[in-house]
């Protein structure tokens, strides 16, 4: 596994880092060799983060954790993968995925509102942010999975039964909402 890890905030330390590395290590068994990791390890006022970033054949996994101790931080997140690579290696072996369906680049815009006295925004919005997405085809439950493995709000894929692009976003408790284009 190809790791990197990234210090923000506090002075950059070689036996974080190799705690780190060594945390790894023990979830590299449930992955292949081209899979990558990047941590990224941040202190701040009152806590220490831990942010671990898996990406490993087009599937993101992700584990967050704060805590007082950065090295608490570091192994709680990397448990955190660990469970959810458990509990969705299970689902990914009985899943086939559907060959020969094409991949498409994605580009979608953040759009914040310019603010006035009314209470509604006015016409004209600002892009705030711009990202740059590939939709590969996938199954709706695998798209699920994607996005709870990603912790992300809104996922864009290619529905792999009908080839078009569909959204997939959450919605308030453990619901999902699906935008499909015809």
């Amino acid at each position: 596994m190809n790791t990197s890890v990234t210090f923000r905030h506090l002075d950059s330390s070689e036996p974080l880092k190799k705690h780190a590395l060594e945390k790894l290590e023990h979830i590299q068994k449930y992955l292949d060799g081209s899979a990558q990791a990047h941590v990224v390890l941040s202190a701040g006022k009152h806590s220490n983060r831990a942010d671990i970033q898996i990406s490993s054949h087009g599937m993101m996994i992700r584990g967050k954790e704060d805590s007082g101790d950065m090295y608490n931080s570091i192994e709680r997140a990397v448990e955190k993968i660990e469970i959810q690579i458990k509990r969705y290696k299970e689902r990914l072996k009985n899943h086939k995925p559907h060959g020969g369906a094409k991949r498409l680049r994605v580009k979608f815009a953040t759009l914040g509102s310019q603010e006035s006295g009314n209470s509604e925004p006015q016409v004209p919005r600002n892009i705030v942010e711009t990202k740059e997405v590939e939709a590969r085809p996938m199954a709706i439950d695998e798209a699920c999975m994607q996005m709870d493995l990603l912790g992300s709000d809104l996922l864009v894929f290619l529905n792999a039964k009908t080839e078009h692009m569909n959204i997939l976003y959450r919605k308030k408790g453990q619901k999902y909402g699906l935008i499909e284009t015809l």
